[in-house]
């Protein structure tokens, strides 16, 4: 980012302040369903150890997925992956085509 970018995003975030807005997410359903996404993954993870499945027994269950044995560990890990870091860095960047 250059200063000038900088600058008028500052000015912007102090005219806003002033005005008492706030910035809304562009996609707030998303956003949310994208945090509980997180929230829930997470969830399974520690009910699983809590019950004994530690990592070596998650990365035993497989589902056939696409006719590959897929690990719950992978399955899960994508998921929360993709809820994490992949949907909002797209949201982002977002070029007004998708």
């Amino acid at each position: 980012m250059t200063i000038g970018r900088y600058a008028r995003a500052f000015i912007t975030a102090l005219r806003m302040t002033m005005r008492g807005e706030t910035f809304v997410q562009p996609y707030p359903a998303l956003t949310g369903w994208m945090a509980r996404t997180v929230v829930l993954v997470d969830g399974i993870f520690t009910t699983a150890k809590a019950n004994g499945l530690d990592l070596a027994a998650r990365k035993a269950m497989v589902l056939p997925i696409d006719r590959r044995d897929v690990s719950m560990e992978s399955i899960l890990g994508t998921v929360r992956h993709h809820a994490a870091a992949e949907y909002p860095y797209l949201l982002r960047n977002d070029p007004g085509h998708g």
